[in-house]
């Protein structure tokens, strides 16, 4: 009884941190609830091709069936394709997007702009600009409805927006590339216009709360700063078409610029201590979890990227970790490192503890780990079996009294 009065005694202590809480009760946002009602092909905006030709802009819209939520996170996600070709039907979008609507969200696959006169690198830092421009305004698009309409039911405090590939490249622009004079090379804007573009939606803003990065890569890790927007990133080790860490992306053959991918990402976000939970994919290469890429073993590696989407935005979205407050005893100081940890981390006191106790719980509010009578100022934490994700920790001195709650990842 005491873990699950722990648990939402967390979220009790966040409750002022946002007026948006969001009930995450019975599993909501974390396991699967509901069946997934979609709506295919909602125009969201139109914006002219690189031919010159007017694009009507659409999106499949995933909705939780029977949901009477009044406010609900939305995950919009971004197929891949090389700035090329793009589908919001392939297969990682599509089944991220049902997967997401069945815990609650309204998930959201994208159509944009696609193609390029020639293979260049100021070609496709236009067709990632277009793609960009596209992108902003579906997020506006559902800002627009939440101050109208109200259609969808959207929480406007937690927009998350992310991709796979060419649309991973798009979510990390969107967030974090600010003016068009931090590109790499000059960008005419008369026609195409400027960052926020012209594809619908005028008069609301495009800004994403959070950014989930599959097998993505940015053109300079300095776009991100630490008052930027966390987000999720994961890779392949093994990748051959968007590197894992920096290198020059080809397409076709033709070597086209230099871009950052995930795991310089990551060390970017460590430096600046901007929160990137990162997940690699030992030995894999591009997009192992999509069926077109790897026909054979894709299944493990969609349920792996599934779940660790999954874990590390319930907390977030759920406001139960980012604003957790250290309490009570302010004359001691608590540090853990390394955090997030593979094998084991330890955590130091300022003070000595005596017959001090450590409970550790999972992002549900179940106890997974008990640690009883400590004395000193070191503990030695080990994984034990624990897979990988957020967990809490509760250190308590000999009098039950809490001295401190926190989070801990494991990687």
């Amino acid at each position: 009884m005491k873990k699950i009065i722990f648990f939402f005694i967390i979220i009790a202590l966040n409750a002022s941190a946002s007026a948006q809480q969001l009930d995450c009760s019975n599993g909501r946002y974390h396991d699967s609830l509901f069946a997934a009602n979609i709506t295919l092909n909602v125009n969201y905006g139109q914006n002219k091709t690189y031919l010159g030709v007017t694009q009507q802009l659409v999106m499949d819209i995933y909705q939780p069936q029977g949901d009477v939520a009044t406010k609900r996170p939305l995950l919009i996600i971004a197929p891949g394709g090389s700035f090329v070709v793009e589908s919001k039907s392939d297969y990682t979008t599509s089944t991220l997007c049902r997967k997401f609507a069945t815990m609650g969200y309204v998930a959201v696959g994208i159509d944009y702009r696609v193609g390029v006169p020639s293979v260049s690198e100021t070609q496709f830092i236009y067709a990632a600009l277009r793609a960009e421009q596209d992108f902003r305004a579906a997020i506006r698009y559902f800002k627009k409805d939440a101050a109208t309409s109200n259609t969808y039911k959207v929480d406007t405090n937690i927009i998350i927006e992310g991709g796979s590939s060419a649309g991973a490249f798009t979510a990390l622009d969107v967030a974090y590339l600010k003016e068009i004079s931090q590109l790499p090379v000059p960008i005419d804007t008369t026609v195409l216009g400027g960052i926020q573009g012209s594809s619908g939606n005028p008069g609301y803003t495009s800004n994403p709360n959070y950014v989930v990065s599959l097998c993505g890569a940015i053109a300079d890790t300095g776009w991100i700063h630490s008052t930027d927007v966390p987000l999720i990133t994961m890779h392949g080790t093994n990748d051959n078409i968007v590197p894992y860490a920096t290198d020059t992306i080809s397409v076709s053959g033709f070597k086209i610029m230099l871009v950052n991918g995930s795991a310089s990402i990551k060390k970017r976000c460590d430096h600046i201590g901007l929160e990137d939970p990162f997940y690699t994919f030992i030995g894999a290469g591009h997009t192992p979890y999509d069926v077109d890429m790897n026909a054979i073993s894709f299944v493990p590696y969609m349920d792996t990227t599934f779940a660790f989407i999954r874990d590390n935005l319930y907390p977030w979205v759920c406001e139960t970790i980012n604003n957790i407050p250290e309490i009570t005893n302010t004359a001691l100081s608590i540090t853990i490192a390394p955090n997030p940890f593979t094998d084991c981390t330890e955590m130091t006191t300022s003070l000595p503890l005596k017959n001090a106790h450590l409970l550790i719980f999972d992002i549900t509010g179940k106890e997974v780990a008990r640690f009883e009578n400590i004395n000193g100022n070191k503990i030695s934490i080990n994984r034990n079996g624990l897979t990988n994700g957020i967990y809490f920790y509760k250190l308590s001195g000999q009098d039950d009294q809490a001295i401190s709650i926190g989070k801990l990842a494991i990687q």
